[in-house]
């Protein structure tokens, strides 16, 4: 019944009542947490590929729903208001830190700290909407922020400092998010998932094709591992093998070899 409610929600010709919703978001966190079984399961790609094919694949299933919508209930792009285009931007920034943390933090440090999203959301609303908080949801969220503390605290796997701190910083643009999109509340919330992935596809491209460049750069003067022997210059022979090749995301092993003598040369893949 409810996912049959659900279908006919985003095709609009239904509302949601307040307990569908709430099975639908927590089918919707269920779901999300397998982006990260997804991530670590690609090799042949590095995290600015990986989120520009995210990016483009969320515009590209906006756009499908958009079209599917277009005798029901038709997305209104004219009335598109800036507070729509920074939640757009606000949820691409956000999906660029969640894989990026992700790189470099374990999945449950991550996701640890992202159930902290409604608390930001909660403080937010009560700063900048001036929403009303109840005395229960002020007590929740204290023993949520010692929880989240006492977890982090404790060494959960923390990792990279740079991958914590974006950790972090998810739960918070996640609660700006929120706070945007309930102030404008004619905005169709297609429109700033649509926007998102076209901001995270065209950005992750370009930042792509720089990692791209730039680690080809530094390979053309560092990439190639040096072995001599002879005791002579004129005995002395130099051979040379390249690492592994860019974008890969695991450590490379490259081998040099002078005639029936072998030496191995061991580099880290420079390509992050």
């Amino acid at each position: 019944m409810v996912l049959r409610t659900t279908g006919r929600a985003f095709l609009g010709e239904a509302e949601l009542t307040e307990r569908e919703g709430a099975v639908l978001l927590a089918l919707a966190g269920t779901v999300f947490s397998f982006t990260a079984v997804a991530y670590r399961a690609v090799d042949a790609a590095n995290d600015w590929q990986f989120l520009a094919y995210r990016g483009g694949s969320t515009a590209l299933a906006m756009l499908g729903l958009v079209a599917l919508r277009h005798r029901s209930r038709p997305v209104d792009f004219v009335a598109t208001t800036w507070k729509a285009i920074v939640a757009g931007f606000l949820l691409a920034i956000t999906s660029m830190l969640y894989i990026l943390a992700l790189s470099r933090i374990s999945a449950a440090t991550t996701l640890l700290l992202l159930a902290a999203a409604p608390v930001y959301a909660a403080v937010f609303g009560w700063l900048l909407l001036r929403e009303r908080v109840h005395s229960a949801t002020f007590i929740a969220i204290g023993v949520t922020m010692v929880g989240v503390a006492i977890m982090v605290g404790t060494g959960l796997d923390a990792g990279s400092g740079v991958g914590l701190v974006f950790a972090m910083l998810i739960p918070i643009l996640v609660g700006l998010y929120n706070v945007v999109l309930r102030s404008a509340p004619g905005t169709d919330p297609v429109v700033p998932a649509l926007l998102a992935g076209v901001f995270l596809a065209l950005g992750a491209t370009a930042a792509a094709f720089i990692s791209q460049w730039r680690s080809r750069g530094v390979m053309e003067r560092r990439s190639f591992g040096m072995c001599e022997w002879g005791s002579s210059a004129r005995d002395r022979v130099t051979a040379v093998q390249p690492w592994t090749p860019v974008g890969s995301r695991r450590a490379g092993v490259a081998s040099a070899y002078d005639r029936d003598r072998s030496c191995p040369v061991v580099g880290l893949d420079l390509a992050r």
